[in-house]
């Protein structure tokens, strides 16, 4: 009966060890528009990834990085998270929605709510989008 408790102890150990694992993504971090170094990106949740971005490279050490360090950057090539300056001195990982002759931007605040931000590249006009209801 022991050996059987043994085994049982063993595999569920092994389900936490393998979700711990499976935090890291592949993806890279940007450190300005054109310089990115590859390597895992830990993926906690939707809202912390945009106050901290934590980078291993290959070899192991693990980084952590604020978004006034970095330019940006990107989960598995599907999320892409840019550093934005939002209001006066609160610079944030934005997730790039679309990218086109606007670009599209979201956050998501720890109380779980969203904002949505557009950018024009030309201009560099940067606004919060208000949602307006008519009746």
């Amino acid at each position: 009966m022991s050996v059987f408790a043994f085994y049982i102890t063993l595999a569920l150990s092994s389900i936490g060890i393998s979700n711990a694992q499976s935090l890291y993504k592949s993806g890279a971090i940007l450190t300005s528009p054109f310089d990115t170094l590859r390597g895992s990106i830990k993926y906690i949740s939707y809202n912390k990834a945009s106050t901290k971005c934590i980078f291993r490279d290959s070899l192991g050490n693990e980084t952590n990085y604020l978004p006034d360090e970095l330019f940006g950057y990107i989960i598995e090539d599907q999320l892409y998270f840019r550093s934005k300056e939002i209001g006066k001195s609160n610079a944030q990982f934005l997730e790039v929605v679309y990218q086109g002759t606007l670009i599209l931007y979201a956050l998501r605040d720890k109380n779980q709510k969203n904002f949505f931000y557009i950018e024009n590249p030309a201009t560099g006009e940067f606004e919060l989008l208000r949602q307006k209801t008519i009746r």
